[in-house]
């Protein structure tokens, strides 16, 4: 058994850009802004450049004063020697324009706030979408693409450090030839693995990093990439966003919707996994309450669904129908902590829609799609829609929180990875 290379992931995604771009999140949901702490952290640094400039600023303007009254002198000793009165020679002093200018500049920059600005923070929000991870429009922060991908990076090596306190990881098989490309997770170099397969950069630092030098490298210090085979899967993940999902919940003086954040969470983590290490694989996902909604990965933070009632059928539908032509197994997640009760439009209550939800489970099975239902809730319609489940073996339904969700699903998805190549 090999493990996830989680210093890879470290070294692409900055811890601290992670942080401030999931606190930029929490600002776009409505969280008050003096909870956000990295980017407080992060605005101080631009007050401090601010400060600074203002300072060297200030110490200009003071020089060019200092010059400026000299220059008055001579006509003020002039005006002396002529016997003007001191309150004359005062006044010519206090009138110069030039002067009253750079006196004037100078006391506008000692107005400047010392404590961080809005304006600051606006340029904070102005680097980060340089660097193209939001973009403002109207005063409102969107996630990119670029951003999405950093939070899932973030998000998903969070995930693989708790799987890896489990033991779980990417796992060699017995190959016939070799997989079409090379993976992102490495292990240690066991007799047999294929030099092309060596990750040079990490063979070569890990001597270092035990303080010898690169010569002195031993057969312990390689490590080598773990291959991709030809082995697809068609992952969908299905986010209920009804108003049970959404609800608000207060911790630690903060206003978080834990449910839903989790499901996001796990939906950007599953997406990067699969973009850099499964590309032969597609994931789709979908939010759905009353309607269904298919989404990219980046869109997800941002995805608003009618948030009343929940028609699970209709999510499980939508997968079927549009992976019918794919190729490859077939695997879905469908996220909810709320009881079915709404069908083809209308309101229909528990028992009929969990008819409904039966009626299309078998569907899937016939079809060769393998169900998962992620239940965040423990309620009685639940236990009871996880019996039919099992009791007419059309699925599988799991019960986990918030804090497990992401570790659920990656993990599930990486054993049918592995049960794949073993097939």
């Amino acid at each position: 058994m090999s493990s996830f290379c989680t210093d890879r992931y470290c070294t692409v995604c900055e811890p601290e850009e992670f942080q401030i771009l999931k606190e930029l999140v929490n600002l776009q949901r409505g969280s008050p802004f003096k909870n956000q702490q990295k980017i407080m952290e992060k605005a101080g640094e631009f007050t401090e450049l601010r400060l600074k400039k203002t300072q060297e600023e200030s110490e200009q303007l003071r020089e060019k004063l200092r010059q400026r009254e000299e220059e008055l002198f001579p006509q003020a000793l002039e005006m002396s020697l002529k016997g003007e009165s001191p309150e004359n020679i005062a006044q010519m002093i206090a009138g110069d324009e030039q002067r009253q200018r750079l006196k004037e500049e100078i006391a506008s920059l000692e107005l400047e706030p010392k404590e961080t600005s809005y304006e600051d923070t606006k340029n904070l929000l102005k680097d980060y979408e340089k660097k193209g991870y939001v973009n403002i429009q109207k005063g409102k922060i969107k996630i990119t693409s670029k951003g999405a991908q950093l939070l899932g990076r973030g998000f998903l090596r969070k995930i693989t450090q708790n799987l890896q306190k489990k033991g779980m990881g990417t796992h060699r098989t017995e190959e016939i030839g070799h997989g079409p490309a090379l993976s992102r997770f490495v292990r240690r170099y066991e007799l047999g693995d294929t030099y092309e397969r060596i990750d040079i950069q990490k063979t070569l630092l890990n001597p270092l990093e035990k303080g010898r030098k690169i010569s002195e490298f031993g057969v312990e210090d390689i490590e080598v990439y773990e291959p991709l085979h030809e082995t697809k899967l068609n992952v969908g993940i299905i986010i209920d966003q009804s108003g049970s999902m959404d609800m608000f919940s207060a911790s630690f003086s903060r206003i978080y919707r834990k449910k839903i954040d989790a499901a996001i969470e796990t939906a950007l983590a599953l997406s990067e996994l699969v973009r850099t290490n499964y590309p032969q694989d597609k994931l789709r996902i979908f939010a759905f309450s009353e309607k269904v909604k298919e989404i990219q990965p980046w869109e997800v933070i941002d995805t608003q669904v009618p948030m009343r009632c929940t028609d699970i059928r209709a999510g499980l539908r939508t997968y079927r129908m549009v992976s019918s032509r794919e190729e490859g197994d077939k695997q879905l997640y469908l996220i909810t902590d709320s009881e079915p009760n709404f069908e083809d439009g209308k309101y229909v209550g528990f028992h009929q829609a969990t008819r409904g939800v039966l009626e299309e489970a078998l569907r899937c099975k016939q079809e060769n799609i393998t169900l998962n239902l992620i239940m965040l809730d423990k309620n009685s319609q639940l236990r009871e829609v996880a019996s039919m489940i099992a009791r007419h073996n059309v699925g599988r339904v799991v019960f986990t929180t918030s804090e497990n969700l992401g570790d659920a699903i990656i993990e599930d998805y990486l054993t049918a990875k592995r049960e794949k190549l073993l097939s």
